[in-house]
Protein backbone atom coordinates (compact mmCIF):
# COMPACT_ATOMS: atom_id res chain seq x y z
CA UNK A 1 0.00 0.00 0.00
CA UNK A 2 1.43 3.36 -0.95
CA UNK A 3 0.26 7.40 -0.86
CA UNK A 4 -1.13 9.50 -0.36
CA UNK A 5 -1.85 10.77 -3.76
CA UNK A 6 -5.35 12.71 -5.58
CA UNK A 7 -4.43 12.58 -9.50
CA UNK A 8 -4.84 9.92 -11.88
CA UNK A 9 -0.97 10.57 -12.95
CA UNK A 10 0.22 9.43 -9.53
CA UNK A 11 -1.79 6.42 -9.19
CA UNK A 12 -0.25 5.43 -12.40
CA UNK A 13 2.63 5.83 -11.35
CA UNK A 14 2.61 4.08 -7.83
CA UNK A 15 1.34 0.90 -9.68
CA UNK A 16 3.42 1.09 -11.85
CA UNK A 17 6.40 1.05 -9.70
CA UNK A 18 4.82 -1.62 -7.48
CA UNK A 19 1.79 -1.22 -5.31
CA UNK A 20 -0.80 -3.06 -5.20
CA UNK A 21 -3.40 -1.04 -3.30
CA UNK A 22 -2.89 3.44 -3.31
CA UNK A 23 -4.16 5.70 -1.09
CA UNK A 24 -6.49 8.32 -1.95
CA UNK A 25 -6.91 11.53 0.10
CA UNK A 26 -4.67 14.88 0.68
CA UNK A 27 -6.47 16.40 3.63
CA UNK A 28 -10.19 16.02 4.12
CA UNK A 29 -9.44 14.74 7.83
CA UNK A 30 -11.15 16.25 11.28
CA UNK A 31 -7.94 16.46 12.63
CA UNK A 32 -5.72 16.95 9.18
CA UNK A 33 -4.40 20.70 8.72
CA UNK A 34 -2.07 19.79 5.52
CA UNK A 35 -4.33 22.16 3.98
CA UNK A 36 -3.89 24.90 5.94
CA UNK A 37 -0.38 24.51 6.38
CA UNK A 38 0.56 23.86 2.78
CA UNK A 39 -2.49 24.88 0.51
CA UNK A 40 -2.04 21.34 -1.18
CA UNK A 41 -6.06 19.06 -1.32
CA UNK A 42 -8.22 17.89 -4.10
CA UNK A 43 -11.99 17.45 -2.96
CA UNK A 44 -11.96 14.07 -2.20
CA UNK A 45 -14.74 12.17 -3.98
CA UNK A 46 -13.49 13.96 -7.25
CA UNK A 47 -10.35 12.16 -6.03
CA UNK A 48 -12.02 9.29 -5.68
CA UNK A 49 -13.50 9.43 -8.55
CA UNK A 50 -9.98 9.97 -10.91
CA UNK A 51 -7.77 7.58 -9.09
CA UNK A 52 -10.30 4.79 -9.18
CA UNK A 53 -10.78 5.06 -12.48
CA UNK A 54 -6.61 5.38 -13.21
CA UNK A 55 -6.31 2.27 -10.86
CA UNK A 56 -8.76 0.03 -11.83
CA UNK A 57 -7.28 0.18 -15.48
CA UNK A 58 -3.80 -1.06 -14.02
CA UNK A 59 -5.68 -3.75 -12.08
CA UNK A 60 -5.00 -1.81 -8.69
CA UNK A 61 -7.30 -1.22 -6.04
CA UNK A 62 -7.67 2.40 -4.02
CA UNK A 63 -8.35 2.98 -0.66
CA UNK A 64 -10.59 6.35 0.00
CA UNK A 65 -8.73 7.74 3.27
CA UNK A 66 -10.23 10.65 4.70
CA UNK A 67 -13.76 12.54 4.40
CA UNK A 68 -16.09 11.05 6.07
CA UNK A 69 -18.40 12.65 8.16
CA UNK A 70 -21.65 10.42 8.13
CA UNK A 71 -22.72 6.94 7.13
CA UNK A 72 -24.01 8.15 3.89
CA UNK A 73 -20.24 9.38 2.70
CA UNK A 74 -19.23 5.68 3.43
CA UNK A 75 -21.52 4.70 0.62
CA UNK A 76 -20.41 7.74 -1.57
CA UNK A 77 -16.95 6.56 -1.23
CA UNK A 78 -17.32 2.85 -2.53
CA UNK A 79 -19.77 4.57 -5.64
CA UNK A 80 -17.37 6.49 -6.44
CA UNK A 81 -14.74 3.77 -6.92
CA UNK A 82 -13.16 3.20 -3.81
CA UNK A 83 -12.10 -0.60 -3.21
CA UNK A 84 -11.69 0.56 0.91
CA UNK A 85 -12.70 3.08 2.76
CA UNK A 86 -10.46 4.62 5.94
CA UNK A 87 -11.91 6.88 8.53
CA UNK A 88 -10.63 8.32 11.73
CA UNK A 89 -13.18 10.66 13.12
CA UNK A 90 -16.09 8.56 12.48
CA UNK A 91 -14.58 6.08 15.31
CA UNK A 92 -13.13 8.36 17.67
CA UNK A 93 -14.44 8.62 21.38
CA UNK A 94 -15.39 5.12 21.23
CA UNK A 95 -13.72 2.47 23.55
CA UNK A 96 -12.32 0.73 20.94
CA UNK A 97 -10.46 3.90 19.22
CA UNK A 98 -7.21 4.90 20.45
CA UNK A 99 -6.17 7.60 22.79
CA UNK A 100 -6.29 7.98 26.35
CA UNK A 101 -9.44 8.20 28.17
CA UNK A 102 -9.85 11.80 30.54
CA UNK A 103 -12.20 12.49 32.75
CA UNK A 104 -13.16 16.14 33.93
CA UNK A 105 -12.50 16.40 37.73
CA UNK A 106 -14.70 19.42 37.53
CA UNK A 107 -17.76 17.90 35.36
CA UNK A 108 -17.23 14.19 35.57
CA UNK A 109 -17.68 14.11 31.55
CA UNK A 110 -15.20 11.79 30.37
CA UNK A 111 -13.44 12.32 26.29
CA UNK A 112 -10.88 10.54 24.77
CA UNK A 113 -8.22 12.07 22.69
CA UNK A 114 -7.96 12.13 19.00
CA UNK A 115 -5.32 13.08 16.99
CA UNK A 116 -3.80 13.21 13.32
CA UNK A 117 -0.94 11.07 12.25
CA UNK A 118 0.66 13.83 11.34
CA UNK A 119 0.25 16.18 14.31
CA UNK A 120 3.22 17.00 16.73
CA UNK A 121 1.39 14.68 19.77
CA UNK A 122 1.67 11.67 16.90
CA UNK A 123 5.20 12.48 15.97
CA UNK A 124 6.59 12.79 19.43
CA UNK A 125 4.81 9.49 20.31
CA UNK A 126 5.93 7.38 17.40
CA UNK A 127 8.89 9.53 15.98
CA UNK A 128 10.43 11.00 18.26
CA UNK A 129 8.99 14.28 17.69
CA UNK A 130 8.39 16.73 15.08
CA UNK A 131 11.78 17.05 12.58
CA UNK A 132 13.50 20.76 12.58
CA UNK A 133 13.04 20.85 8.77
CA UNK A 134 9.04 20.42 8.79
CA UNK A 135 6.10 21.20 10.59
CA UNK A 136 2.88 19.14 11.88
CA UNK A 137 -0.39 19.11 9.72
CA UNK A 138 -2.72 17.73 12.25
CA UNK A 139 -3.87 18.14 15.58
CA UNK A 140 -5.14 17.16 18.47
CA UNK A 141 -8.65 17.24 20.25
CA UNK A 142 -10.38 15.73 22.92
CA UNK A 143 -14.14 13.48 21.76
CA UNK A 144 -16.43 13.46 24.37
CA UNK A 145 -16.50 9.23 24.99
CA UNK A 146 -19.26 7.41 23.39
CA UNK A 147 -19.69 3.89 25.01
CA UNK A 148 -19.18 0.68 22.40
CA UNK A 149 -18.61 1.11 18.94
CA UNK A 150 -20.46 -1.94 17.60
CA UNK A 151 -23.81 -0.12 19.31
CA UNK A 152 -23.44 3.18 18.75
CA UNK A 153 -21.54 3.23 15.03
CA UNK A 154 -21.13 0.20 13.74
CA UNK A 155 -24.46 -1.36 13.08
CA UNK A 156 -25.66 1.89 12.13
CA UNK A 157 -22.81 2.65 9.40
CA UNK A 158 -23.62 -1.33 8.47
CA UNK A 159 -27.21 -0.42 7.74
CA UNK A 160 -26.67 2.61 5.58
CA UNK A 161 -25.06 0.76 3.21
CA UNK A 162 -26.91 -2.09 2.73
CA UNK A 163 -29.97 0.61 2.23
CA UNK A 164 -27.51 2.53 -0.42
CA UNK A 165 -27.53 -0.77 -1.99
CA UNK A 166 -30.58 -1.63 -2.49
CA UNK A 167 -31.78 2.07 -3.60
CA UNK A 168 -29.48 1.94 -6.43
CA UNK A 169 -29.95 -1.87 -7.12
CA UNK A 170 -26.60 -3.46 -6.65
CA UNK A 171 -26.29 -6.24 -4.68
CA UNK A 172 -22.63 -5.99 -3.67
CA UNK A 173 -20.21 -3.07 -3.13
CA UNK A 174 -18.19 -4.16 -6.05
CA UNK A 175 -21.25 -3.63 -8.33
CA UNK A 176 -22.00 -0.36 -6.49
CA UNK A 177 -20.39 2.02 -8.51
CA UNK A 178 -21.77 0.71 -11.44
CA UNK A 179 -24.84 1.38 -10.50
CA UNK A 180 -23.87 5.52 -8.87
CA UNK A 181 -24.23 8.65 -10.95
CA UNK A 182 -23.08 11.73 -8.69
CA UNK A 183 -25.05 15.24 -9.45
CA UNK A 184 -24.23 18.18 -7.62
CA UNK A 185 -26.14 19.75 -5.32
CA UNK A 186 -26.27 22.45 -2.82
CA UNK A 187 -27.70 21.02 0.19
CA UNK A 188 -28.46 16.74 -0.13
CA UNK A 189 -30.42 16.53 3.23
CA UNK A 190 -32.79 18.42 5.32
CA UNK A 191 -31.40 20.03 8.95
CA UNK A 192 -34.69 21.87 9.97
CA UNK A 193 -34.99 19.48 12.73
CA UNK A 194 -31.53 18.67 13.56
CA UNK A 195 -28.73 17.05 11.76
CA UNK A 196 -27.99 13.79 12.16
CA UNK A 197 -23.97 13.45 12.06
CA UNK A 198 -24.16 15.71 14.90
CA UNK A 199 -26.46 13.76 17.03
CA UNK A 200 -23.76 11.52 18.80
CA UNK A 201 -21.66 15.39 19.78
CA UNK A 202 -24.44 17.13 21.50
CA UNK A 203 -23.54 19.48 24.10
CA UNK A 204 -24.98 20.21 27.12
CA UNK A 205 -24.27 23.72 26.86
CA UNK A 206 -26.58 25.36 24.19
CA UNK A 207 -29.24 24.20 26.70
CA UNK A 208 -27.75 25.83 29.53
CA UNK A 209 -26.81 28.55 27.62
CA UNK A 210 -31.21 29.52 27.26
CA UNK A 211 -31.37 28.74 31.22
CA UNK A 212 -30.85 32.27 32.99
CA UNK A 213 -30.79 30.12 36.22
CA UNK A 214 -27.29 28.35 35.36
CA UNK A 215 -25.26 30.97 34.39
CA UNK A 216 -22.70 29.81 36.46
CA UNK A 217 -22.66 25.89 35.40
CA UNK A 218 -22.67 27.42 31.51
CA UNK A 219 -19.18 29.67 32.65
CA UNK A 220 -17.34 26.52 33.92
CA UNK A 221 -18.51 24.30 31.35
CA UNK A 222 -17.22 27.11 28.91
CA UNK A 223 -14.47 27.55 30.46
CA UNK A 224 -13.33 24.35 31.15
CA UNK A 225 -13.47 23.53 27.09
CA UNK A 226 -11.13 26.09 26.34
CA UNK A 227 -8.88 24.06 29.06
CA UNK A 228 -9.39 20.70 27.76
CA UNK A 229 -9.97 21.03 23.98
CA UNK A 230 -7.43 21.46 21.07
CA UNK A 231 -9.44 23.89 19.01
CA UNK A 232 -11.77 25.64 20.85
CA UNK A 233 -14.03 26.76 17.88
CA UNK A 234 -15.63 22.96 17.76
CA UNK A 235 -16.24 22.82 21.37
CA UNK A 236 -19.58 23.55 22.39
CA UNK A 237 -21.10 22.67 19.39
CA UNK A 238 -23.65 24.62 18.72
CA UNK A 239 -27.82 23.15 18.24
CA UNK A 240 -27.76 22.54 14.38
CA UNK A 241 -31.56 22.46 14.66
CA UNK A 242 -31.89 26.29 15.88
CA UNK A 243 -30.60 28.01 12.69
CA UNK A 244 -30.25 31.07 14.36
CA UNK A 245 -28.21 30.12 16.92
CA UNK A 246 -24.96 31.52 15.21
CA UNK A 247 -21.69 32.84 16.70
CA UNK A 248 -23.13 36.16 16.39
CA UNK A 249 -25.89 35.02 18.33
CA UNK A 250 -24.01 33.85 20.98
CA UNK A 251 -22.12 37.23 21.54
CA UNK A 252 -25.39 39.07 21.47
CA UNK A 253 -26.20 36.94 24.75
CA UNK A 254 -22.79 37.28 25.83
CA UNK A 255 -23.04 40.69 25.73
CA UNK A 256 -27.18 40.85 27.28
CA UNK A 257 -25.32 38.66 30.24
CA UNK A 258 -22.38 41.53 30.71
CA UNK A 259 -24.66 43.97 30.08
CA UNK A 260 -26.49 42.58 33.31
CA UNK A 261 -23.68 41.45 35.40
CA UNK A 262 -22.30 45.41 34.84
CA UNK A 263 -26.07 46.48 35.85
CA UNK A 264 -25.91 44.28 38.91
CA UNK A 265 -22.22 45.79 40.00
CA UNK A 266 -23.46 49.10 39.65
CA UNK A 267 -26.27 48.56 41.85
CA UNK A 268 -24.05 47.05 44.84
CA UNK A 269 -21.63 49.97 44.39
CA UNK A 270 -24.81 52.30 44.56
CA UNK A 271 -26.11 50.62 47.92
CA UNK A 272 -22.38 50.60 49.40
CA UNK A 273 -22.29 54.51 48.94
CA UNK A 274 -25.67 55.19 49.83
CA UNK A 275 -25.23 53.08 53.27
CA UNK A 276 -21.97 54.81 53.68
CA UNK A 277 -20.80 58.38 52.92
CA UNK A 278 -17.36 57.29 53.52
CA UNK A 279 -16.66 53.96 51.66
CA UNK A 280 -15.05 54.60 48.65
CA UNK A 281 -16.11 51.53 45.57
CA UNK A 282 -12.83 51.33 43.34
CA UNK A 283 -13.63 49.46 40.01
CA UNK A 284 -12.00 47.08 39.08
CA UNK A 285 -9.49 46.93 35.95
CA UNK A 286 -11.19 44.48 34.55
CA UNK A 287 -14.21 46.68 34.79
CA UNK A 288 -12.51 49.89 34.05
CA UNK A 289 -11.67 49.04 30.78
CA UNK A 290 -14.94 48.30 29.31
CA UNK A 291 -16.25 51.87 30.71
CA UNK A 292 -15.77 55.08 29.01
CA UNK A 293 -15.05 58.52 30.79
CA UNK A 294 -18.71 58.87 31.75
CA UNK A 295 -18.54 55.48 33.84
CA UNK A 296 -21.22 54.10 31.13
CA UNK A 297 -20.83 50.76 29.59
CA UNK A 298 -18.58 51.28 26.19
CA UNK A 299 -19.99 47.89 24.07
CA UNK A 300 -18.15 48.91 20.75
CA UNK A 301 -14.58 48.21 22.66
CA UNK A 302 -15.53 44.29 22.87
CA UNK A 303 -17.95 43.84 19.54
CA UNK A 304 -17.10 42.02 16.88
CA UNK A 305 -17.02 43.12 13.27
CA UNK A 306 -19.72 41.58 12.28
CA UNK A 307 -21.55 42.20 15.73
CA UNK A 308 -21.10 46.56 15.09
CA UNK A 309 -22.21 46.12 11.30
CA UNK A 310 -25.03 44.36 12.36
CA UNK A 311 -25.79 46.93 14.99
CA UNK A 312 -25.16 49.71 12.40
CA UNK A 313 -27.25 48.16 10.32
CA UNK A 314 -30.77 48.17 12.85
CA UNK A 315 -30.16 51.36 14.12
CA UNK A 316 -30.21 52.80 10.41
CA UNK A 317 -33.16 50.58 9.80
CA UNK A 318 -34.51 52.04 12.67
CA UNK A 319 -34.09 55.31 11.98
CA UNK A 320 -35.61 55.09 8.09
CA UNK A 321 -38.76 53.53 10.20
CA UNK A 322 -38.58 56.97 12.04
CA UNK A 323 -38.62 59.11 9.03
CA UNK A 324 -41.00 57.53 7.09
CA UNK A 325 -43.78 57.55 9.68
CA UNK A 326 -42.64 61.40 10.37
CA UNK A 327 -43.22 62.01 6.24
CA UNK A 328 -46.43 59.72 6.84
CA UNK A 329 -47.56 62.11 9.47
CA UNK A 330 -46.65 65.72 7.64
CA UNK A 331 -48.36 64.39 4.56
CA UNK A 332 -51.85 63.62 6.71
Amino acid sequence: MAGNVVTQEMTEQLLISGADIVKVGIGPGSVCTTRKKTGVGYPQLSAVLECADAAHGLGGLIVSDGGCTMPGDFGKAFGGGADFVMAGGMFSGYDESGGDLIENPKTGKKYKQFYGMSSEVAMKKHSGGVANYRASEGKCVLVPYKGNVLDNCLMTLLGGLRSTCTYVGAKTLKELSKRTTFIRVQQHHNIVFGDEKDKDNKNDWVNKSKNKSSNKSNIEQSSDSKENVDDPSKYPIFDPANQSFTNLHVEKQALLSFLNETTKDNDNNNNNVNGSNTTKTESSPKSSSKTNENGNVDFFSIMSKEMKKEYFEFVYQKEQEKLKQQQDAIKK
